[in-house]
């Protein structure tokens, strides 16, 4: 009974959001604001940039495809602002002059353990973060079924796998159902895989509310960690020492290091 109504009220107090609460803006151009919070998309297949979203004011994002023409700001504010540093960078925009405060980072030294934007909402602000994958398996179901739809099978094959789905309804057996999908994908080939990029074109307003949930979470967390950072006694280990190791690291991770292979087979 206590963890019921310990459940029900922390039930009350989150904010569920559908899919966020964040009012979503299309824009091109300048993104400003003091501080901003930038966020970028990226397709896990080949990486490239595919969305930028920024936050000047809790509540409203702007959204840029792929990323604006410039982030003007005393302080850019990021998530991992590591990531998304390096994959501007490659888009030809450049901010590793800029001011730059990660709330990852800042997180760890109050002692968080779950360092994760997703998990930090929950926790700090009491929102429950929309998550990309229910739309990368709607968009896979759709993909395979439009895959299957348009495949060319003779009448034999096309029986036998009729054949095969009844047995597999039947009997409602795992194994039966992975031997049917393993005859479907000899018959017609692997389904394209869908990704980041296939959800952006498919879903573009429900994309675009994930990706701008994301900048407007994380200057909100920012709003709560930056005093908590003051209040520990860590906010000069965080300027002094840790965000200026941000270019510092990307410049190494860029470079790569030089090893003797030599001497590293002989270790």
């Amino acid at each position: 009974a206590t963890l019921l109504s310990d459940w029900r009220a922390l039930a009350e107090k989150l904010v569920r959001p559908d899919p966020s609460p964040t009012m979503c803006i299309e824009a091109v151009g300048v993104a400003w604001g003091d501080p901003l919070a930038v966020d970028t998309e990226t397709d896990f297949l080949d990486g490239d940039l595919l969305a930028t979203s920024a936050c000047r004011e809790p509540g409203t994002s702007f959204f840029y495809r792929p990323a604006p023409s410039e982030l003007s700001s005393s302080l850019l504010v990021g998530h991992n602002i590591k990531y998304d540093t390096k994959v501007l960078a490659r888009h030809g925009l450049d901010i590793t002059e800029r001011k730059l405060a990660d709330t990852m980072v800042a997180a760890f030294l109050v002692g968080e353990d779950r360092l994760g934007l997703k998990p930090l909402a929950l926790k700090r602000l009491g929102v429950e973060m929309a998550t990309l994958g229910p739309l990368l398996g709607r968009a896979q179901l759709d993909i395979t079924k439009e895959f299957v739809a348009t495949a060319c099978l003779d009448e034999t094959t096309s029986k036998q796998l009729r054949a095969s789905l009844a047995l597999v309804k039947a009997a409602a057996d795992p194994q039966a159902a992975l031997a049917h999908r393993f005859k479907l994908r000899q018959a017609i080939g692997e389904p394209p895989t869908a990704s980041v990029r296939t959800v952006m074109e498919r879903y573009p307003d429900e994309f675009q509310r994930y990706s701008c949930a994301d900048a407007d979470m994380t200057l909100r967390l920012w709003r709560v960690l930056e005093p908590e950072m003051v209040s520990k006694g860590v906010s000069d280990l965080f300027w002094n020492v840790e965000m200026p190791l941000v270019p510092v690291l990307i410049s190494m991770e860029n470079r790569g290091l030089a090893i003797d292979r030599d001497r590293a087979r002989e270790v």
